[in-house]
């Protein structure tokens, strides 16, 4: 599904009418029999619409980690920092923005797990001071502010929701 990431995700420039639903290992509502699904596909559906669909399904489900993170913490996040190579889809990006209703940034080093690993050895053998100087190397490459309306929001969460419900224990 190499096209996710190309211009077939913003083909579509709605939001899904028909949600994509899949079972991530760490999602809060995470079910080893539920595969991915998807729920409300018309034969007027094009490889635009799924890809969206897919890309939006990425962003409920961090969303759910989200709120399941700052409930057991009690600690709200203003901005979510994302790392990995799914962050070059803007498309993707702007509608964790939009989900979430919080500013999403992107580094300009992606790959944060090899530089944390490279970060951990360094500052072990002394080529860093601390952690201050650490985080002062971490650099902005892009932040994307929430654009949705929240009448919007909240019915595409509505539909999200309906659809995963609609999905567990189909097995």
């Amino acid at each position: 599904m190499i096209w996710l990431s190309g211009p077939a995700g913003s083909q579509s420039s709605n939001p899904s009418a028909s949600p994509f639903v899949t079972s991530p290992a760490h999602s809060p509502r995470a079910c080893n029999t539920r595969l991915a699904r998807r729920i409300g596909l018309t034969r007027f559906a094009n490889r635009g619409h799924i890809a969206r669909a897919a890309l939006e399904a990425t962003a409920f489900q961090t969303s759910e980690v989200l709120q399941a993170m700052e409930k057991d913490s009690g600690v709200r996040l203003d901005t979510l920092r994302v790392d990995g190579g799914m962050t070059d889809n803007d498309l993707l990006m702007q509608c964790q923005a939009d989900i979430i209703n919080r500013t999403v940034v992107r580094p300009a080093i992606k790959e944060t797990t090899a530089l944390g690993a490279a970060f951990a050895a360094g500052l072990a053998i002394g080529v860093f001071r601390d952690a201050d100087d650490l985080r002062s190397r971490w650099v902005e490459s892009r932040r994307w502010e929430p654009r949705m309306k929240d009448e919007t929001r909240e019915h595409m969460v509505q539909r999200w929701n309906r659809a995963v419900s609609r999905s567990l224990d189909w097995v």
